[in-house]
């Protein structure tokens, strides 16, 4: 049991926040490449062009495939934290605990305030933070590879 209390729970939750927000700015700043080297209406106007002001087709293939490359590159691990995060999530809801999972994914994976996640669940900010420390004190007497596989059976017990 000592191995569970050696990591942190709500500095993972923490991590995840910031993988999901990388995660974010990666897509977002993906997609602007993407609008910007497919505009269908650029290539049939004839620009950008290539020699003989014929439109570079090459260059857009090629510059698809760098896109490609990129969109499944994963920013230093930040998908696969997002992932577990998920994985959190569907755990917490499977062991009975919905509502705690839905503040932890409207604050960690959604990235909402405080404020926005009290004002989506209908409750006050105190029990939105009541909530997060709820999953936070179970979260960490689980532990993280049992809690992100869905094995929540020592609360289930507990409460039960």
């Amino acid at each position: 049991m000592s191995d569970v209390t050696t990591w942190d729970a709500a500095a993972w939750l923490d991590e995840l926040r910031a993988a999901s927000s990388l995660v974010a700015r990666e897509r977002q700043a993906l997609e602007r490449r993407h609008e910007a080297l497919f505009d269908l209406g650029s290539l049939l106007s004839g620009g950008p062009s290539g020699k003989g002001g014929v439109p570079d087709v090459m260059g857009k293939v090629d510059a698809y495939v760098d896109w490609e490359r990129a969109r499944r590159a994963e920013p230093d691990g930040a998908w696969e934290e997002l992932a577990e995060g998920m994985c959190l999530v569907a755990g917490l809801r499977l062991a009975g605990l919905a509502r705690e999972a839905d503040v932890i994914q409207r604050r960690v994976l959604d990235r909402m305030t405080w404020e926005d996640v009290a004002e989506a669940l209908g409750v006050s900010r105190r029990t939105a933070f009541n909530r997060y420390d709820v999953a936070v004190d179970m979260l960490q007497a689980v532990g993280k590879a049992r809690a992100v596989a869905g094995d929540w059976s020592p609360i289930a017990a507990e409460d039960g």
